[in-house]
């Protein structure tokens, strides 16, 4: 079980318990899942920029291509948003 993972680790464990069950952690859980299904995600790591595009290693042909493709996704939401 995580917790356990986390007590080992030093951890408090009622603490991190009381954390994860919260109701903004659930929150951002539901909200992940609503990004993951809108952007169309089918693998990690993936990224968005800007709400508009998503690129990752599988769709760039690399990780090193994802990176070029990365850079040039944010110029190009950045030159938009200037518009």
């Amino acid at each position: 079980e995580i917790a356990d993972f986390m007590a080992t680790n030093g951890i408090d464990r009622k603490q991190w318990l009381d954390a994860y069950n919260s109701f903004s952690v659930g929150a951002r859980v539901n909200r992940a899942g609503q990004l993951w299904r809108a952007y169309k995600i089918d693998g990690t790591p993936s990224m968005a920029i800007d709400g508009k595009y998503v690129t990752a290693p599988s769709m760039a042909g690399s990780r090193e291509g994802s990176l070029i493709v990365l850079d040039a996704l944010i110029q190009r939401a950045r030159t938009e948003r200037k518009k």
